[in-house]
């Protein structure tokens, strides 16, 4: 057993004394039964429901406490108010929000507009509006005195302070396992960088060999890198070491979504890693992959790490003057940082890429022309009733603008990239005309240090500078309109790199990293553990809708007729895909908007099933594969119209049963594959599961 000092007191805190073991009189009750005498599966229940105790009365005190500053807040601001002689402000804090002072300030009525009550703005809260806020108050007070009551109880089994004890020590020496597990990425990565910029430095100058000292600093590197993968493989092959790094690998995602940026999930990190390499090595990476895989948001993302890289479009940071620490210093220059992009299309031209020149009024700093300009404007404003005068003249007169005009360059995102030195994405490459791609050809090959001309400016000249990069996307398929064969020499020029749709353990890291709560890797109290399981049925169905559309497997479809006898025929997605952007978007945020009031099959059907109008044939398909991995179980073809799903019938709902129930259909041969796949991910969910549900209100079966 493991034991830390500092356990002790709060485990007797939360469980109460521990209990004395007295000799039992013959006419005494049976003694409590020790917890180490325990099935297993009673012990991991009993601490199950002594964590989800323990996390309730965590947010009933959390609660309870924001409610008591809010009061506080409100009984100062009504002093102020009274002795202001001003309105009494609104009492909004009775909905228990952290930022107290921002909603006491917001007040709302409800007011009809035709036939729909909504809410609008009001000056002063409605005295008459019933909150439940006291009465709620006092309901927290009493759930959590019966918390504590059923925790005491939970203290009086013997063994249960020491079994608890435990597990917080070995939770907090894992904690810390991982934290060096942390340093030793840092570091890795840290060694990946100084040997980059070993092999740039000799590369620039010496062909790229690397010579003498530099090698055995190379050959030093390295072996320190060895030692530190052996002991990071170490860590991840212990059990309770791969599950808290995947809790670690969640908590990260989920931070990453709620700011809106690109999560870097395994698959994706691998490819970032591969495309900045490239960048460093000032190779043009080309982006490939279908409908919704990613590439234009990996491809910004590697840009704006590039730029950060190298130290541009911002300033280097300062604590005096940024007020703030580095991380979030950083954090903020992500976030501002702009990314030159140019969207491919069939009317691109040249000058849309590179830039025009154009024609624009002189603007005069001479002081005798301003003050002649004052003159005319004074007149003009005397007459301006006279017919003739323009705004625009009007407006060219306050401007200083005078009847001169001058020639400007109005640069387009490849020129403005290589004005100030930054990465340019050239989005969507095999919709560009080839004539436009064919004008950097040339660009493309040069190498840092060298000059490149801009013909389209007067041989404007250029010096290819450490932070300028080239990145592209392609769309593979041939769903795409308007899709255009890259010429094989343009092609040539880039480094190119599939993006694949993302596994089926790292979606279902992304569902719920979508879903768990803010201040904790934990689903939130109302998530319906009885949906836990659907959630990896989800993350198959949606890897194999994207295996179907992508043509990486061929498809079998059960729900088919000829004449009134059920067939198996073989069927591919033409035009839809659940994208992981339509995963997250349309299904899994949806439903926690909702608070999960509205069952997971509904928002399918309706997001993702009747959305898709352009092709029956896939819809069908979709449907079909979704009632496959579980969802719709029940649903009638009435059900299905009444969501906006028309293309399925109960002739075919029927063939579809048929099939899943006999034995020659070759139904079971053709799931077989992601029937496999759901089994290895409802084995990995498993070990999660009951740290996930911990304080849910609704347990799912063990």
């Amino acid at each position: 057993m493991i034991k830390h000092p500092f356990f002790k007191p709060y485990v007797e805190s939360t469980l109460g004394d521990v209990p004395k073991r007295e000799k039992k009189q013959e006419s005494s009750e049976e003694d409590i039964k020790p917890y180490s005498e325990r099935e297993e599966d009673e012990q991991v229940g009993l601490m199950y429901e002594l964590q989800t105790l323990v996390a309730e009365r965590s947010d009933l005190i959390k609660t309870r406490g924001q409610k008591e500053k809010a009061a506080q807040w409100k009984l100062s601001q009504t002093a102020y108010d009274q002795k202001r002689g001003t309105e009494k402000r609104s009492e909004a804090t009775d909905e228990g929000t952290e930022n107290v002072t921002a909603h006491a300030h917001s007040a709302w009525t409800m007011k009809r507009v035709g036939a729909r009550l909504i809410r609008v703005p009001a000056k002063a809260a409605q005295p008459d509006r019933k909150t439940y806020a006291e009465e709620a108050q006092t309901n927290a007070k009493t759930q959590l005195e019966e918390i504590e009551k059923k925790l005491k109880t939970l203290g009086k089994i013997p063994g249960m302070h020491e079994a608890y004890e435990n597990k917080l020590a070995v939770a907090y020496y894992l904690i810390k396992a991982q934290k060096a597990h942390e340093r030793r990425q840092l570091r890795i990565a840290e060694i990946d960088e100084q040997i980059g910029e070993i092999r740039e430095q000799q590369g620039l100058g010496q062909g790229g060999a690397i010579k003498g000292a530099d090698r055995e600093q190379i050959r030093l590197l390295e072996k320190e890198k060895v030692e530190l993968l052996e002991k990071t493989k170490a860590f991840d092959t212990y059990e309770a070491g791969h599950v808290l790094r995947r809790f670690y690998e969640i908590k990260g995602y989920a931070e990453q979504i709620a700011k809106g940026r690109i999560v870097e999930y395994a698959e994706a990190k691998a490819t970032i890693d591969e495309g900045l390499e490239h960048m460093r090595n000032h190779q043009p990476f080309l982006l490939t992959g279908h409908l919704g895989s990613g590439k234009t948001e990996m491809a910004r993302h590697m840009a704006k790490l590039f730029m950060m890289q190298n130290g541009v479009g911002f300033e280097p940071y300062d604590p005096e003057k940024h007020l703030m620490s580095e991380t979030e210093y950083l954090d903020q220059v992500y976030d501002k940082l702009s990314v030159e992009v140019f969207s491919g299309g069939e009317e691109a031209s040249v000058y849309d890429l590179v830039g025009k020149l154009k024609l624009v009024g002189k603007s005069s700093t001479d002081k005798v022309q301003l003050a002649a300009n004052i003159e005319q404007l004074s007149e003009a404003l005397e007459k301006a009733q006279v017919k003739g005068l323009s705004r625009e003249q009007i407006a060219g007169l306050i401007l200083g603008k005078s009847d001169i005009t001058e020639t400007l360059f109005n640069y387009g995102p490849l020129g403005r990239a290589l004005r100030d030195e930054t990465p340019v994405i050239i989005d969507e490459i095999n919709l560009v005309p080839p004539e436009v791609n064919g004008r950097i050809n040339d660009i493309l090959l040069r190498r840092v240090g060298e000059k490149v001309r801009l013909q389209e400016n007067g041989e404007e000249e250029f010096m290819i500078k450490p932070g300028t990069a080239f990145l592209a996307t392609c769309n593979l398929g041939t769903q795409y309109a308007g899709t255009k064969e890259v010429n094989a020499a343009f092609k040539s020029r880039w480094v190119a790199k599939e993006v694949e749709y993302p596994s089926v353990e790292s979606t279902y890291d992304l569902i719920l990293a979508a879903l768990v709560r803010k201040d904790r890797v934990r689903l939130p109290p109302n998530f319906p553990a009885q949906a836990f399981e659907s959630l990896t049925h989800l993350a198959v169905v949606t890897r194999e809708l994207q295996e179907l559309f992508s043509g990486q497997t061929q498809g079998m479809r059960f729900m088919a007729m000829s004449g009134s006898s059920p067939v198996a025929e073989r069927a591919q997605l033409e035009k839809s895909v659940v994208s992981t952007r339509d995963l997250m978007r349309k299904i899994v945020l949806v439903w926690k908007q909702k608070d999960f009031s509205v069952p997971l099959d509904e928002i399918i059907a309706k997001n993702i099933l009747a959305a898709e109008v352009f092709s029956k044939d896939d819809q069908k398909l979709m449907a079909e594969i979704f009632i496959r991995r579980g969802f719709f179980q029940g649903w009638s073809e009435t059900k299905f119209k009444t969501a906006g799903i028309s293309s399925i019938s109960k002739a075919e709902l029927d063939a579809l049963q048929a099939a899943r129930t006999s034995t020659t259909s070759g139904y079971q041969a053709a799931n077989q594959k992601y029937d496999d796949l759901l089994r290895e991910a409802d084995t990995r969910s498993s070990a999660l599961k009951s740290d996930l549900l911990v304080g849910n209100m609704t347990r799912a079966a063990a």
